[in-house]
């Protein structure tokens, strides 16, 4: 699957990097994570592995993947990583589930609910 990259690109876009803000990130896959069903781009390797340590102190609202419900992830959220991307949970059971099944969870579900 391609990455929106080269569409970000082409459109002239800047976005600023969340673990430096100072900074634009870089809009390529070599700085690009996948947080359930989110994606960030930091500006450089050093922001990156900030990010992929303590991605929860740099995120807003992400949607648990289980119960589709809006929550603020904190360092005690449960995660997985499947296919490369950190999914966090608002509940060791929602964590749980999805490892019996994450092929069920891992794909956004239309019309997810908001909180």
């Amino acid at each position: 699957m391609q990455g929106p990259e080269i569409f970000l690109n082409e459109l002239g876009l800047t976005v600023k990097c969340v673990v430096n803000p100072k900074k634009n990130a870089q809009l390529d896959a070599e700085h690009r994570v996948f947080v359930n069903w989110e994606t960030y781009y930091l500006s450089d390797e050093k922001a990156l592995v900030n990010f992929q340590k303590t991605a929860w102190k740099f995120i807003g609202k992400v949607t648990d993947p289980v119960s589709q419900m809006r929550f603020q992830p904190d360092v005690n959220s449960p995660t997985v990583v499947y296919e490369g991307r950190v999914f966090y949970f608002s509940s060791t059971e929602n964590s749980t589930s999805f490892k019996k099944s994450p092929e069920d969870f891992a794909t956004p579900v239309v019309g997810m609910k908001k909180m």
